[in-house]
């Protein structure tokens, strides 16, 4: 819950520090937050909409995996009583965390991870291995190269610009393209 109500903050906080190291003019920054809160009520009220046209929300393709850790979370109040051998464990990472602590940049990108799908994760993890292999062996420049960025954001950017047309067009009653390369039951609109 912390991390869900103070991550505004700390974000706001980090853009207002960032426009003040670069020197830029706060009525611009002013402005362009006040644009992109507005902008971004109707991008999200309309992606939602269109979401809950083409899928159940929560169902099978989306099933708000946060969710069932907040769920887990209820039960273990209302039941009060933690698995079997659980003390052991948490006392055991206590020790370990508190030992790497030097190490790792934040107990919260832990924590990040336990509320995302592991697809999720998994994927930035593949990534980020990817990104330390290329700076130690193939950038010239060390930290300066950014082509690993550019194309990042390329997929990234590529990933949500077919994801809204998949949508547009799961809504408006076209199916999957071709199944090739699906195995049964991956894909909701594959057969099995």
């Amino acid at each position: 819950m912390w991390l869900q109500t103070s991550l505004p903050e700390v974000l706001q906080k980090l853009a207002l520090n960032n426009w003040h190291l670069i020197r830029a003019s706060p009525r611009a920054q002013f402005y362009g937050q006040l644009i992109g809160s507005s902008l971004s009520i109707i991008v999200s009220a309309t992606a939602y909409t269109l979401y809950q046209r083409a899928y159940t929300i929560p169902g099978p393709s989306f099933p708000a995996p946060t969710a069932y850790v907040w769920l887990s979370l209820a039960r273990l109040l209302r039941d009060g009583q933690l698995p079997q051998n659980s003390a052991s464990y948490m006392v055991l990472f206590a020790i370990i965390f508190g030992v790497i602590a030097g190490w790792i940049p934040s107990g919260i990108a832990f924590a990040i991870g336990f509320l995302n799908t592991p697809s999720f994760s998994l994927a930035r993890l593949i990534c980020g291995i990817i990104e330390y292999m290329y700076h130690k062996r193939v950038a010239k420049s060390g930290g300066a190269d950014i082509r690993l960025i550019v194309i990042a954001s390329g997929f990234v950017l590529g990933e949500g610009g077919f994801s809204v047309i998949s949508l547009v067009l799961k809504t408006y009653g076209v199916g999957v393209a071709s199944c090739w390369g699906c195995s049964g039951g991956i894909y909701a609109g594959c057969p099995t």
